[in-house]
């Protein structure tokens, strides 16, 4: 299995390897500030190509309305970052 380093964005801590965009904190977290300002109570979120997940669940972390999230990706080594991510988190 080839090697994964720890980062942190917005106090979640993701897995990432050489295939992993990494978030920018200008751009995500205007995104992320967004979404929650947007979310209904009660809210799901879908994050599709989701990567390590952690802009997901960074959102799903820091918002009182979301409460369910769904992370999909099709990369079966970006699908062990997120396994690995959501069980540091």
């Amino acid at each position: 299995m080839e090697e994964f380093i720890i980062k942190e964005f917005r106090g979640v801590k993701y897995y990432i390897n050489i295939e992993t965009v990494r978030p920018s904190e200008q751009m995500n977290g205007f995104f992320i500030e967004r979404l929650n300002k947007l979310a209904k109570p009660e809210s799901s979120m879908l994050d599709l190509c989701s990567g390590s997940g952690c802009i997901g669940i960074s959102v799903f972390k820091q918002s009182q309305k979301i409460k369910r999230l769904t992370l999909g990706e099709i990369n079966p080594r970006q699908v062990h970052a997120i396994r690995q991510t959501i069980r540091i988190n």
